[in-house]
């Protein structure tokens, strides 16, 4: 019922051939195939294998669709139920073409043939994470860190494109194994809506997956076909759920009828009592009780003590080792509560002494993404270093003395400075020692934003520092993404 081992496709610029099968489900198939393209020279053409394997998904609707010896599809017939869920494949291929972030397969081309559709996108040498995880639960660290880069996608999802998922789990999450950097996967439900809040295509909701779908996907009732973060909100909770305990999360009617069922077993797998009320929280029954969105998830997760700890699994050395527990730090030993609110470490800008939007220097402030990205056309036109332009939160809100720091003013800091992991008022991070005596104190929180443009343009990616008790390092993500700010202060007279 699939395509055969040298099968030919033909796209817009490039014609594929299919290599072998990937996977199979309900409403398509996703094969593993070659692209080719011709070059026109002076003396004739040439054709030139792409450099890298690619992934095709076909619309095959399996419980209803045929396929004849020569690869055409049957029971597409106009007015259909396939045909129907044809069109919107169609559609959301189109729009999926139009995503463009760092932790979602991208989609490259579109392909009309065999009576059906195909769409065509980067191939991802790796695994989902129903696989990854061998029937264990993973390290709470490696659990966050992935939980929320598929946040982190959906959240672009909603925010950007209007647009639902429908099917997260952890068997729609790859996982590619050169780098473990995670992608969210399989769109065959998703669905858009527009500005009013309502779907752009006529087919229902999905009805998901068992255990990671709130009852409410289920249901018929027109208004229930209106945008609602909160059914993705319920999936990412069941996803974490699977990856805290090693065990597919109960159906929602099972914690409906008992609502301390989920904390119940995670508490038999000693899933630490602040993940799970995120989970919990994540996967009420009632939408109205349920975290409201994903940036609200995120920012529950940046709550969590033991936050994206960067941890990949331990191997059985490091399983043994025994965490350093921070230094309980009393503030009237460094002096930090006299400091002025920007502070001299000898370096080459003036650190401010709290967030921005801090009360005190144990405060996380608020959390900023970047300002009037939408109004962008071309993310190539902003400067490498966008320091104390409109695209600064910093210099928006303090004024053009003040900005965000650069990467290499990151670096400086990390590089010049002594950092000790402490706890200050209950409030863990890291003490920021200068050779002049002066100090600052970092609050752990879900990282601070540079304004260093990432090293990936396509996807808006801004540089920011990442730090826990295990680790301080400077990565990037787009920059839609909540963040806190540590300003400095620049043209010091």
């Amino acid at each position: 019922m699939t395509l055969k081992v040298g099968s030919k496709l033909k796209g817009n610029s490039f014609q594929y051939v299919i290599d072998g099968v990937l996977g199979q489900g309900s409403f398509g198939v996703t094969y593993k195939a070659r692209g080719y393209s011709k070059i026109k020279g002076a003396f004739g053409d040439m054709e030139v294998e792409l450099p890298q394997p690619i992934a095709i998904k076909e619309f095959f609707m399996r419980d209803v669709n045929q396929r004849g010896e020569d690869g055409s599809i049957t029971g597409l017939t106009e007015g259909s139920l396939a045909y129907n869920y044809a069109q919107k494949f169609r559609k959301e291929a189109e729009r999926l073409a139009a995503l463009c972030h760092p932790n979602i397969v991208k989609v490259m081309d579109f392909v009309e043939a065999n009576n059906t559709f195909y769409y065509v996108m980067e191939f991802i040498d790796g695994e989902d994470i129903s696989h990854y995880m061998k029937g264990q639960p993973l390290q709470e660290g490696e659990a966050v860190k992935i939980i929320k880069d598929v946040a982190n996608a959906l959240q672009y999802m909603h925010d950007k494109h209007k647009m639902l998922h429908l099917d997260l789990k952890p068997g729609n999450i790859m996982r590619r194994k050169n780098d473990g950097h995670i992608f969210l996967i399989d769109f065959g439900l998703s669905k858009h809506y527009n500005d009013d809040g309502q779907p752009d295509t006529s087919t229902t909701i999905g009805l998901g997956t068992e255990g990671y779908a709130p009852i409410e996907q289920g249901k018929k009732a027109t208004s229930q076909n209106s945008f609602r973060p909160t059914i993705d909100v319920y999936a990412l909770g069941g996803t974490l759920f699977k990856m805290l305990t090693g065990e597919t999360p109960p159906a929602a009617s099972d914690i409906l009828d008992d609502e301390d069922l989920l904390c119940e077993i995670m508490g038999k797998h000693g899933v630490d009592s602040q993940l799970q009320g995120i989970v919990e929280k994540a996967m009420r029954p009632s939408a109205k009780r349920r975290t409201a969105s994903v940036s609200e998830f995120l920012f529950s997760l940046s709550q969590f003590s033991g936050e994206a700890e960067e941890m990949t699994r331990y191997d059985e050395e490091a399983q043994n080792e025994e965490q350093e527990e921070p230094v309980v730090v009393d503030l009237s030993s460094f002096d930090i509560q006299g400091q002025e609110d920007y502070v001299d470490l000898g370096l080459s800008v003036r650190w401010a002494s709290k967030n921005m939007n801090a009360d005190t220097i144990t405060s996380y402030g608020h959390f900023y993404k970047g300002i009037d990205l939408d109004e962008i056309k071309d993310w190539d036109i902003i400067p490498k270093n966008f320091g104390g332009t409109k695209n600064d939160p910093a210099t928006n809100v303090l004024g053009k003395s003040f900005r965000l720091p650069t990467l290499s003013e990151w670096k400086e800091l990390i590089e010049k400075c002594i950092w000790t992991w402490t706890n200050i008022d209950g409030v863990s991070g890291y003490l920021v020692s200068a050779k002049n005596g002066n100090k600052i104190f970092l609050p752990s929180v879900g990282g601070y934003w540079s304004c260093t443009k990432g090293e990936s343009n396509d996807f808006q990616c801004v540089y920011y520092l990442f730090l826990n008790s295990y680790d301080i390092d400077m990565v990037y993500n787009v920059y839609t993404i909540l963040r806190c700010i540590r300003p400095v202060q620049i043209n010091i007279e």
